[in-house]
């Protein structure tokens, strides 16, 4: 589960607002809503089947007591994830997108279907590389030494982010921090993927050590790298820096002298080098995110002065296809390493630098495309990726009017039981104050649901509008990525003068949930919701032991490190007093010694076992959502049960109590399979607590769970210290 700014992609300045009144989209059969009804409504949730759903995951030969993610998850951990897992239900998600896409021949979603024929039948095509090859020479070029240098990098960066390249930076528009009525423009970190995984056989130097606890540090104060991750991220920049040099091969004319051509090759590549090691490391960025930094407000003037690397009128004007007044504000978001960056590009010439970015634009644009075409997974995931509003659209005519309307009914009545069970806590804490207590009260209160997805998806008119000028070409993969970025970056350049949305959605085909700092809201896609979780014949420890501790944790989110710093309408503001926030600080410290003494862990790397660097500081806000999440998800289910006495049944040939049934639900939704470079990269890349950890360390701390399981004190599930916060 994911909390802040962020949200699935829906959120956000970017997105369109809906300009039509929904009504349901008219180009499907009643055959496809009957299906979706059917699986919604159908026996797919008898007791029987439940009962096989958990026995595919439950490890009956370990000790609950010891490893409950062990105990939950251990019988799936060399299979698929159990099929109520969070990780299960966005792999058929993704796998029903994938089959829509190859259906929607007729009618308004006919171009996606068109786009993923493109991509699927480019496998082996050479026609990427020759179109590269010509994209370069439109943007100027190789400029070989001698020639007179640009007069200025901001035409050939405006012209990169115009195609969704960013090397340097990424600009982008969101609601502006002072006025929330209004979109700016955001001066961003560039954008960069994930770590690739296809590590070489050879092994890594562990010389580094570390106690696997997260103690290391370096000397300048920040968190160690395990050995294992730099290894990785080094053989992944070294792959980096091969394809970049294959490129430039081809883009550093042959005819040049060898020693000429040499010079050329090398002044590049250490650019791009320079560039790599710029960027944070993760750590860092976690860290600065702690520390809730707030981006810089600069006029023009002011970052012409800061940053004069380019011509910043020039490129904003250029990108967003508008006049800007000198008193007009941008956001910088990353201030020291815009000024790193200047600090590096001023130490190479302008003709350098433009070809390094040649370079970089064709080594990561052909690199992206080589790794999809064909590949009919791939190419629906860069579908989503350039159509995420129409897919939306697309995956959202499954469902009838009727099946919405009960889902969004259902969702807020668990959520209101979630923050009635929570609001009970507030009121009984002992380490809360008076004035903080009613601030807590009323900020919970004051907070927002956005559920399902965003108004107009289900609008004919509005989605034919959002394809009307899409031009997909059957074999020409490479064309129509490039005009759909062209596409979008206008799109966005118009929504700059529109007056901001003051509402945040995830797009419905994303299984996870959201908390919105900045707008005092929860974010649930459809996806999540759209599960056998809420049933009226379902036991209750279902939906609140699986969705109600994932949706409880966002809930927390309202009142962790950030939440306690921004008030009932997400506005800066904080409300915990001086006392208050010293108590609820020791609170949250105690879970990160707590994690560190307890989660040590090797992995089996190359050969070798590899400790893994935690950082509990940086997971501590997500581990306090875990751990206080699923004790409100409990409060919850046995609230209702006191209220309203039914016989939560036991499962057919599941010796569990529903008490233990409840936990074990809880559990389940975050089985994952993670092989070790998965869980290396996990722990250093994410807020969160990898989900073996993250599940022992929400039980551990839970009394109730340890009375259902019987767990002896001392235990590992059942310590004799515990840490709470709400």
């Amino acid at each position: 589960m994911e909390s802040g700014s962020g949200g699935a992609g829906g959120g956000g300045g970017m997105r369109p607002r809906s300009r039509a009144r929904a009504s349901n989209v008219g180009d499907h059969g009643e055959m496809g809503r009957q299906l979706v009804w059917l699986s919604y409504t159908a026996a797919a949730t008898t007791p029987k089947h439940r009962t096989g759903i958990l026995l595919a995951a439950v490890d009956w030969r370990a000790d609950p007591c010891a490893d409950f993610y062990g105990f939950a998850c251990g019988a799936a951990s060399n299979r698929a994830p159990p099929p109520l897992s969070f990780a299960a239900i966005q792999r058929r998600v993704d796998a029903q997108i994938q089959q829509l896409l190859s259906e929607a021949t007729e009618g308004v979603f006919a171009p996606l279907a068109a786009f993923q024929r493109s991509c699927v039948s480019s496998r082996g095509s050479s026609a990427p590389a020759r179109q590269m090859r010509e994209l370069l020479e439109s943007l100027g070029g190789y400029l070989p030494p001698g020639q007179p240098e640009p007069a200025d990098l901001a035409p050939l960066v405006a012209e990169l982010l115009r195609i969704n390249s960013a090397p340097l930076f990424d600009v982008f528009l969101e609601r502006a921090p002072h006025n929330r009525s209004a979109y700016a423009v955001f001066i961003d970190l560039p954008r960069r993927s994930q770590l690739s995984q296809d590590v070489p056989a050879a092994q890594p130097d562990d010389s580094g050590g570390g106690d696997g606890g997260g103690g290391g540090r370096r000397s300048d104060g920040q968190p160690k790298e395990s050995s294992a991750y730099r290894y990785i991220k080094d053989s992944a920049d070294e792959r980096r820096l091969s394809r970049l040099e294959r490129v430039l091969q081809q883009l550093v004319p042959a005819a040049l002298p060898a020693d000429h051509r040499a010079r050329e090759l090398h002044a590049a590549l250490l650019l791009a080098s320079a560039l790599d090691k710029l960027y944070p490391r993760e750590k860092e960025l976690a860290n600065s995110a702690l520390q809730r930094s707030t981006p810089v407000a600069c006029n023009l003037t002011q970052l012409q002065t800061r940053y004069g690397f380019l011509d910043w009128r020039l490129l904003l004007e250029a990108v967003f296809s508008a006049n800007f007044s000198d008193s007009e504000l941008f956001y910088v978001a990353a201030p020291d390493y815009l000024s790193r960056l200047h600090s590096i590009l001023i130490r190479f010439s302008k003709r350098t630098v433009h070809n390094a970015l040649l370079g970089l634009l064709g080594r990561d644009s052909l690199h992206q495309l080589e790794a999809v075409a064909g590949d009919a997974a791939r190419c629906a995931r860069l579908c989503v990726a350039l159509f995420s509003q129409e897919v939306a659209a697309l995956y959202l005519r499954q469902y009838p009017r009727q099946l919405l309307d009960t889902i969004k009914n259902q969702a807020r009545q668990l959520l209101e039981r979630l923050k009635s069970a929570l609001e009970a806590r507030v009121r009984l804490l002992p380490w809360l104050d008076a004035t903080s207590r009613e601030a807590a009260l009323a900020k919970l209160a004051a907070l927002r649901a956005h559920l399902l997805t965003m108004p107009g998806l289900s609008n004919h008119t509005y989605v034919a509008a959002l394809l009307h000028d899409v031009d997909v070409r059957q074999d020409d993969l490479f064309g129509n990525v490039l005009r759909r970025y062209r596409q979008l970056r206008a799109e966005h350049a118009r929504r700059l003068r529109q007056p901001a949305d003051d509402d945040r959605w995830a797009y419905p085909f994303v299984v996870n949930a959201f908390y919105e700092k900045t707008l005092n809201s929860i974010v649930v896609p459809l996806a999540l919701l759209a599960q056998p979780y809420l049933r009226s014949d379902v036991p209750r420890y279902v939906p609140l032991g699986a969705l109600g501790t994932a949706l409880a944790h966002e809930l927390l989110h309202a009142l962790d490190s950030a939440g306690v710093e921004r008030g009932p309408g997400g506005q800066p503001h904080a409300w915990l007093t001086p006392a208050a926030r010293l108590r609820f600080e020791a609170r949250l410290d105690c879970l990160a010694r707590q994690y560190h003494a307890t989660f040590m862990r090797s992995v089996p790397f190359l050969g070798a076992s590899v400790p893994v660097q935690f950082d509990w500081n940086v997971t501590r806000a997500e581990n306090m959502a875990d751990v206080a999440g699923v004790q409100v998800a409990y409060e919850a289910w046995r609230s209702q049960q006191e209220a309203a006495p039914v016989e939560d049944a036991r499962l057919p040939d599941l010796p569990l109590a529903p008490q233990q049934l409840f936990f074990l639900h809880a559990a389940q939704i975050y089985c994952t399979i993670l092989s070790p470079e998965d869980y290396i990269i996990l722990v250093e890349m994410d807020f969160h607590t990898p989900s073996p950890e993250r599940v022992n360390g929400m039980m551990m701390n839970s009394p109730d769970f340890s009375e259902a399981y019987n767990c002896p004190i001392g235990s590992a599930m059942n310590p004799v210290k515990k840490c709470s916060t709400w």
